[in-house]
């Protein structure tokens, strides 16, 4: 693979990464980041402007649990995009490989050589099935986190907003305390 003169073989200089799996790169390192900042730093903000809303009061221990597990979903999406992407890297990588093994095969000379060059392609193909593989389990993982993962997120926020909602009416009905 590093003998390309013709340039034939680019999976090497190829983007690694997909557009998505980049985005939430970017994202997990922002939040990593802003989390670091906030401990090392001591950096508890008083107040948050987020969506047009003005949060203030900010409770430190929520945020920091709120940041942590925004790290943790972040990490595991990270780490199960960019696995799809080394996959799909890899798979492509011995794709070249053999390619190039079948070129060097049909102008090589006949003998040892030729030998060489099928086991070589042989090789490339148990390769690329060891890794084929983990493609199904990687899909699946995928499947869950931009499927079933954002509406059972979506389903818990509308429980919790419907069990705040129902403990702020519970505190109005109730009686002042003289």
């Amino acid at each position: 693979m590093l003998d390309d003169p013709l340039g034939k073989y680019t999976v090497l200089l190829r983007d690694p990464l997909t557009e998505v799996t980049r985005k939430e790169r970017r994202m997990f390192m922002g939040i990593s980041v802003l989390a670091i900042a906030i401990v090392k730093a001591h950096f508890v903000p008083k107040e948050l402007n987020a969506f047009g809303l003005k949060i203030e009061n900010i409770d430190g221990p929520a945020l920091i649990l709120i940041l942590a597990v925004m790290i943790l979903y972040f990490l595991v999406v990270f780490m199960s995009y960019a696995f799809s992407d080394f996959l799909a890297w890899i798979i492509d990588f011995w794709d070249g490989v053999k390619a190039r093994a079948l070129e060097s095969q049909k102008r090589g000379p006949m003998g040892e050589n030729l030998q060489h060059d099928a086991n070589g392609i042989d090789s490339c193909d148990q390769k690329k099935a060891d890794w084929a593989r983990w493609s199904v389990k990687t899909s699946a993982i995928r499947g869950f986190l931009d499927f079933l993962l954002p509406i059972l997120v979506g389903g818990y926020a509308l429980f919790v907003l419907h069990s705040y909602h129902q403990e702020i009416i519970k505190v109005k009905q109730e009686p002042a305390a003289i």
